[in-house]
C-alpha cells in the first residue's frame, strides 16, 4: 500500500486534529512513493504550516510527521480527500513586533479549484494566527506587504 506524508492540527478544536482529517504534505513522490517512511522527514525537519481547516499555524517537527495510506480505487472510483490536488503557498513577511527584524514563514494551502487569491485574501484581515520565533503574534504586524509563492515539495524529499 502506498503512503504519504501527513500532518493533524495542534489546535484540539479544529476538525484536523490528531486522529481526525489529516493535512497531506507536499511530497514529491505522491502518491507512489517507493522511499520508506523513515527516510523522510530529516531529523532537522521544522516547517510552520497553516492548517487549511482552522487557519492556525503550528510549526511541525520530524516527529509530529505521520505516514498514512493514500486513498485507494473503490469500486472503480478513487477516494478523494478534502485536499486533493491542492496546492501550496509560501507565505513570507517581516515580523511587526516592536523591534524584531523576523522574517516569518508559513505554509498555506488551497483547496483544488481555488486560486492564491485565497491565500492573499486571508492575510490582510489576520485569518491566518501564529508567532514569530520572538512569539510575536502576526497580526502585530498590520497589512502588508506579504510575498506568496507557490511551494512544490520539502528540500530533502
Amino acid at each position: 500500500m502506498a503512503l504519504a506524508p501527513h500532518v493533524f492540527c495542534k489546535n484540539p478544536e479544529c476538525s484536523c486534529a490528531d486522529g481526525l482529517l489529516p493535512i497531506p504534505l507536499p511530497y514529491p513522490n505522491q502518491p507512489k512513493t517507493n522511499q520508506h517512511p523513515s527516510v523522510w522527514p530529516p531529523a532537522y525537519f521544522e516547517e510552520a504550516i497553516a492548517c487549511p481547516e482552522c487557519d492556525r499555524v503550528f510549526v511541525y517537527k520530524k516527529q509530529d510527521v505521520r505516514w498514512l495510506p493514500i486513498p485507494q480505487m473503490v469500486q472503480g472510483q478513487a477516494q478523494k480527500s478534502p485536499y486533493s490536488n491542492a496546492s501550496w503557498w509560501l507565505v513570507t513577511f517581516d515580523c511587526g513586533g516592536y523591534n524584531c527584524k523576523i522574517r516569518v514563514g508559513f505554509l498555506a494551502m488551497t483547496r483544488e479549484g481555488e486560486a492564491v487569491d485565497v491565500v492573499h485574501r486571508k492575510l490582510p484581515v489576520g485569518a491566518y494566527e501564529g508567532k514569530c520565533k520572538s512569539g510575536h503574534h502576526y497580526t502585530d504586524r498590520g497589512t502588508g506587504p506579504y510575498m506568496v509563492t507557490q511551494f512544490f515539495e520539502f528540500e530533502g524529499s
